[in-house]
């Protein structure tokens, strides 16, 4: 699915492609699966409120969603790249959450950095290896049951373990 089936036009079709395409993808073992944790990281649904993205990636929550994106945002608003707020697409590279270069060596294994995306920061409780949790980071990974009232909304977490695993992956790819 990383290339355009001119021979997909039925929705129908599309969905079952799709499904197709995720269900392989998924799979850590696939060679798309970096390609999947990147989609992940890089959610645009709902205005990319829950990616990793909008905190992670420079200029991402207005837009600056790729290269093509990006080049058009500072071709309309050049103050943009003259007062360096924004230089061209940079994935992961820091915003108003922290760089993830060298995510590596904060966490010194991949569960470690699973395990924080889905619990997130607290204030004043250490993560990683030797950081400061300032609360900033939300957890992606659970919700607290026990707010739960019978009869409501039953409350889901926003990201499975599989695909935090997954946006680990891609995080940690050179």
């Amino acid at each position: 699915m990383t290339e355009r089936d001119s021979g997909l036009t039925d929705s129908a079709d599309i969905a079952v492609a799709v499904d197709a395409w995720l269900a392989q993808a998924a799979d850590p073992t696939s060679s798309d699966y970096l390609a999947y944790g990147g989609l992940l990281f890089n959610n645009p649904a709902a205005q990319g409120a829950n990616s990793c993205a909008r905190c992670h990636t420079p200029g991402f929550s207005y837009g600056a969603s790729s290269n093509t994106a990006t080049a058009q945002l500072i071709s309309e608003w050049p103050l943009l790249a003259e007062t360096g707020i924004l230089t061209g697409y940079q994935p992961g590279a820091g915003h108003v959450g922290p760089s993830l270069a060298g995510v590596e060596t904060h966490f010194s294994t991949p569960a470690s950095q699973e395990d924080f995306i889905r619990s997130g920061s607290e204030v004043g409780v250490g993560y990683g290896n030797a950081r400061a949790g300032t609360g900033g980071m939300p957890g992606f990974g659970g919700r607290v049951d026990d707010l739960d009232v019978i009869g409501t909304v039953v409350r889901s977490r926003i990201l499975t373990p599989e695909q935090i695993a997954a946006i680990v992956a891609y995080e940690r790819s050179p």
